[in-house]
């Protein structure tokens, strides 16, 4: 366990580079959370670990999946440290992992609780590593001829935070929502491109911006949990969004992926490659 919990720990201080951007943004809201992750820091500092269930479910998530280190440490971009068939191997370890999890929650006896520990595992998940949006990415600029020229204008679906131009930093977390954009943002001519762009920006504040300060955690908890499924299944079902049995036929899908995780992924230290040369 104390193994997991130093690899997750590794994921957390990712979130938390993402908390100080946006700690001067909403500084009354983030002050809770700031609070909460020093805290947090105290706890695994003196190996009195505070974790929740959901947490340990993270950690035994990220532990499992050997894509998630393979992805840290920027070996997945490069073809001489994972060729092209361990690569299809560690997506399908992914792969099946997810369908397997969502499989087990479809039985009408499981549990609320169940239920929603298994969402917010692909949830998380997706939000961390962005797989499935990654995937359809690719599938589009394989199917779609996409231009090296068009490829950049994807970058604003993948990145979180992305600044608005009101200035704000914003999680960028609703797959539904970046799949939507992809072939808008695509597919529109050039001219059209940057209005379209900051349709996206903005429409991302809004929710961001319901969510931190309209949304308070009071309000949620008085939601019964089965309510929460219900929402869920009608308007958020990520569990059928989840593509099974990924093709990576033509293997430019493949060399878009990597090319992905090369151009916009972090490394261990947190830093994107983008912002280091800038």
């Amino acid at each position: 366990m104390e193994k997991r919990i130093k690899k997750i720990e590794r994921f957390r201080y990712l979130e938390g580079q993402k908390y100080e951007k946006l700690s001067g943004v909403f500084p009354d809201e983030f002050k809770g959370l700031k609070k909460e992750r020093d805290d947090t820091k105290s706890n695994f500092e003196s190996n009195k670990y505070n974790i929740s269930i959901q947490n340990e479910h993270e950690i035994r998530t990220m532990d499992k999946l050997g894509i998630c280190d393979a992805i840290l440490k920027k070996r997945l971009s490069n073809n001489h440290k994972i060729s092209n068939n361990e690569f299809i191997e560690l997506y399908m370890e992914y792969d099946d992992y997810y369908a397997s999890l969502i499989d087990s929650v479809k039985d009408t006896k499981v549990t609320t609780d169940e239920y929603l520990l298994a969402f917010f595992d692909l949830f998380n998940f997706e939000d961390k590593f962005s797989l499935e949006w990654i995937y359809s990415f690719c599938d589009y600029a394989v199917n779609d001829n996409l231009t090296d020229d068009v490829f950049d204008r994807a970058e604003c679906l993948y990145a979180s935070p992305i600044r608005t131009p009101n200035g704000a930093l914003c999680m960028n977390r609703s797959f539904f929502l970046k799949k939507m954009f992809l072939p808008l943002l695509l597919e529109c001519e050039d001219n059209d491109f940057k209005s379209m762009e900051i349709s996206y920006k903005l429409y991302v504040e809004l929710v961001f911006a319901l969510k931190t300060e309209v949304i308070i955690d009071s309000m949620l908890e008085e939601i019964p949990k089965s309510e929460w499924v219900d929402f869920i299944k009608k308007n958020y079902d990520i569990f059928s969004a989840f593509k099974r049995d990924k093709e990576w036929e033509p293997k430019k899908k493949i060399i878009t992926a990597r090319h992905v995780f090369d151009k916009w992924g972090i490394n261990e230290n947190g830093i994107n490659e983008n912002e280091k040369t800038s």
